[in-house]
């Protein structure tokens, strides 16, 4: 304790439950110094599992593990929404380096163009999946807030348990886009013969009226299974052909329910109106 005290670490006694879950969940005290110097040491337990690895490679060691300038992998980090201030700051792990190196193989075989757009799509796609998780669990796990806790120990443990989903989650998207790669190369073979086959194609547009109204009547639960219909029934006027797409389905809510007159109900015009 009086080791840890004298590396920096703030009321070591009073913290003594913190650090001994951290020490029993095999963190060293070197790492839970540098999460006392970052105001982090209630969050390092599930900020480890967000870590894609160990942070070993600066921008600037990555370029060079790579093979390119720092410009170009500064310049893919960006379009991948993410910055680092200093290029000298060891802030990459070896995935995220592999990460940049397919992106610069790809860039190689399928040109620079075609690479950049995907990573640009990647990125802001990503973003919106990490907001998604964020969000889900900040909502139903609130002992994350350390404000309304006043525990540090409480919060690290809830934290933790929240952050082993992230792993999960990670294995998840993988296999839900190689179905989705399977599902889209299926129907562009159905739609086009080749290459330079021209294809005509329609763009819908579909709103919710008095969306800003609803946003101030609903509770954040109720807009989240709005929405959620909302984009269900929209898939299903959309992949009403028969081009072999499975259209995705509103769940049904709990039978007997009333039904809540702030709530629209959803309905298909033949011009996509809504």
């Amino acid at each position: 304790m009086d080791a840890l005290e004298a590396a920096g670490i703030a009321d070591v006694r009073a913290r003594a439950g913190l650090i001994e879950y951290l020490t029993g969940l095999g963190f060293t005290a070197d790492q839970m110094v540098a999460a006392e110097r970052q105001g982090r040491l209630f969050g390092l337990a599930g900020d480890a599992l967000l870590w894609s690895g160990p942070q070993v490679y600066t921008l600037r060691t990555a370029a060079d593990s790579i093979g390119v300038t720092l410009e170009e992998v500064e310049r893919g980090w960006a379009m991948l929404g993410l910055t680092v201030a200093d290029p000298d700051t060891a802030t990459l792990s070896e995935a995220d380096v592999d990460g940049l190196a397919t992106w610069v193989a790809m860039r190689m075989q399928m040109g620079p163009d075609a690479a950049d757009g995907f990573l640009r799509v990647l990125g802001a796609n990503v973003a919106r999946v990490a907001e998604a998780i964020s969000s889900m669990i900040r909502t139903s796990q609130p002992k994350m807030w350390l404000g309304l806790t006043g525990d540090e120990l409480t919060t690290a443990q809830v934290y933790r348990d929240a952050a082993e989903f992230v792993p999960r989650i990670g294995a998840m998207i993988d296999a839900v886009h190689r179905h989705h790669l399977v599902s889209t190369r299926t129907f562009i073979e159905g739609m086009a013969r080749g290459p330079s086959e021209g294809l005509v194609c329609g763009v819908g547009f579909a709103d919710l009226s008095g969306f800003t109204a609803l946003t101030q009547a609903l509770t954040p639960a109720e807009l989240s299974a709005l929405l959620t219909e909302f984009g269900a029934t929209v898939s299903d006027v959309v992949h009403a052909d028969e081009s072999g797409a499975r259209p995705r389905r509103p769940s049904a809510g709990p039978r007997g329910r009333t039904a809540d007159p702030r709530r629209p109900r959803l309905r298909r015009n033949a011009d996509l109106g809504w």
